[in-house]
């Protein structure tokens, strides 16, 4: 594509590069491509030679014949007439060379590198779109552990806000109401919400006991001089007995 526009303007005395026609190419109204074509051909000083412009269509001729032409004279009639003789040839020559590069142009938009080109470019700018929201960073642990998480609505903080509380106070009830038993026959400190010691069967446990050991003191021969202190046990007590 690039080398053929190049072709095709040197055709009409104009030297371009490859790079010309990539931006010729790159053109979205006929207007720009027009304006840029007129920079090329230089329309300020014109150097193709009197006649009709290959390019626009108007008349070109050097500033004698210009004064030649103003006089309407017989003789700027005549001049007239033969610098416009291949005026229609021209136009339609630059009409076919237009419609030419608008072909190859929509040619060119309809590829696959153009589609590949437009889809990477939409894609640029959609990351620089979306680039802060795609960086920021949502703290997910506030919406389950805090009541005063901006993402909850008012009845879900009212309801986080009531569960927050009721497990404050059964916390700090288990505190305040400790509840102990102070064995002082078996030497032992229970709780009282864990285990209930003191139920009728355990007392009743303890009174068969403190009958036994009652009867095992009655036997006991007092005139014994091996009997020792230590020899009272209590059963009950899981513990050595102290040495005296």
């Amino acid at each position: 594509m690039e080398h053929w526009i190049c072709v095709e303007l040197s055709k009409l005395g104009v030297d371009v590069t490859e790079e010309n026609a990539r931006y010729i190419i790159a053109m979205e109204g006929d207007q720009d491509m027009e304006d840029y074509l007129f920079d090329l051909l230089d329309k300020s000083d014109p150097k193709e030679g009197a006649g009709v412009c290959l390019f626009c269509g108007n008349l070109v001729c050097s500033k004698e014949q210009q004064k030649i032409l103003s006089e309407g004279t017989k003789r700027s009639e005549k001049l007239h007439q033969t610098l416009m003789k291949d005026s229609d040839k021209v136009l339609q020559q630059i009409n076919n060379q237009i419609l030419q590069i608008s072909k190859n142009s929509a040619s060119y938009a309809e590829s696959e590198e153009f589609s590949k080109a437009i889809e990477y470019k939409n894609r640029l700018l959609d990351y620089d779109k979306t680039s802060v929201k795609r960086t920021h960073v949502i703290d997910d642990d506030a919406d389950y552990f805090s009541s005063d998480s901006q993402w909850l609505s008012k009845s879900e903080r009212e309801a986080l806000e009531r569960c927050e509380e009721e497990l404050r106070q059964i916390r700090f009830q288990s505190r305040r109401e400790v509840k102990v038993t102070f064995d002082f026959a078996g030497r032992r400190i229970l709780d009282a919400n864990e285990n209930n010691a003191f139920s009728l069967n355990n007392m009743y446990e303890d009174q068969k006991t403190a009958a036994l050991e009652a009867k095992q003191i009655a036997l006991i021969d007092t005139k014994d001089d091996n009997f020792l202190p230590r020899d009272l046990v209590n059963p009950a007590v899981n513990m050595h007995v102290p040495q005296v």
